[in-house]
């Protein structure tokens, strides 16, 4: 995970833990963690020239082998892009909480370009 958070990360990138930290400051600071990190965007929105974005939905951290060892919540991540034009981790915010009874609703939109721009 720790790789992964910092090949992505924006360099003026935020994590709250739970006091906002620089995302780099804060992965390059701590030891490479056991487990494994899995998340499923269900809600997406890019801006319509691109430059900014936004992910949202579940994650499971599993820390052992068990299911008991499971911890489940929700992410929002805020991207922007970078002088390459790819997409950078600018803000990252998650809450843990019981595993979900239901599956969250997927809801993608591609920017509407008839719509007005500020």
């Amino acid at each position: 995970m720790k790789e992964g958070f910092l090949a992505v990360a924006d360099p003026d990138g935020i994590v709250f833990r739970p006091k906002p930290v620089k995302i780099t400051d804060f992965y390059a600071n701590i030891e490479k963690q056991a487990g494994s990190l899995s998340w499923t965007p269900k809600i997406a929105r890019i801006s319509y020239n691109g430059d900014l974005a936004f992910t949202a939905g579940p994650y499971v951290y599993q820390n052992g082998k068990s299911d008991d060892d499971k911890v489940y919540g929700d992410y929002v991540s805020v991207w922007r892009t970078d002088g390459d034009g790819k997409l950078k981790l600018l803000i990252d915010l998650g809450i843990q909480h019981p595993e979900a009874e239901k599956d969250a609703l997927i809801d993608f939109k591609e920017p509407d370009a008839t719509k007005n721009r500020c």
